[in-house]
């Protein structure tokens, strides 16, 4: 966790440094994400919570979530792609979190 306390407060000191210069600096901290690495871990998190592997999804990675979906690839593209549109440069200094409302409870 201070990990990612960290990377956040680089992304700040960064942006802040490169506003002068019109640099913008964000972070993108999305939930999980179907990719093969995360299918990948599904026995495992089964093995380590008591549950079928079909239920790993839901009922492991999803529960803190209150959309119960993994992010597409492609939802992670499209915030980076408004981050280096115009319309994303107030965005400089900024977490853009993907996940699904789990930080928010």
């Amino acid at each position: 966790m201070a990990a990612k306390y960290g990377a956040l407060g680089l992304v700040k000191t960064l942006a802040l440094e490169g506003a002068d210069a019109g640099i913008s600096v964000s972070a993108v901290c999305p939930g999980y994400v179907r990719t093969p690495i995360v299918d990948s871990q599904i026995a495992a998190q089964a093995k380590a919570h008591g549950v079928p592997e079909e239920r790993v999804i839901e009922d492991v990675l999803l529960a803190p979530q209150a959309i119960k979906e993994l992010l597409d690839p492609n939802d992670v593209v499209s915030a980076v792609e408004f981050l280096l549109s115009p319309a994303g440069r107030f965005a400089t200094g900024s977490p853009i979190v993907l996940d699904a409302c789990w930080t928010a409870r």
